[in-house]
């Protein structure tokens, strides 16, 4: 079963740290607020299209690449750089 395509804040904060740019500088660069950049990354805020092509622009994605769940899983080398991430961290 497909799932609806749905923003993915997770992947947008990997290609925003694969590219080594803080939160403020993406912020800047796409124009909103640090706080909004934290919000859509932790997927408690969706982006409007305009602002979604501008995301998508900044990390050099297609907005569609900032959608949809199943694709997201399916990229192996997101998939992997996300676990690698987390045991950094401790968990």
């Amino acid at each position: 079963m497909n799932r609806p395509n749905v923003f993915n804040g997770a992947k947008l904060r990997i290609l925003r740290e694969e590219l080594g740019m803080s939160i403020t500088g993406f912020a800047k660069k796409v124009g909103i607020t640090p706080s909004s950049v934290s919000n859509l990354e932790k997927s408690i805020q969706t982006p409007s299209p305009s602002l979604l092509k501008r995301l998508a622009d900044a990390v050099g994605v297609s907005p569609e690449d900032l959608c949809g769940v199943d694709d997201f899983y399916e990229d192996v080398d997101l998939y992997t750089k996300l676990f690698e991430k987390i045991n950094k961290m401790g968990f």
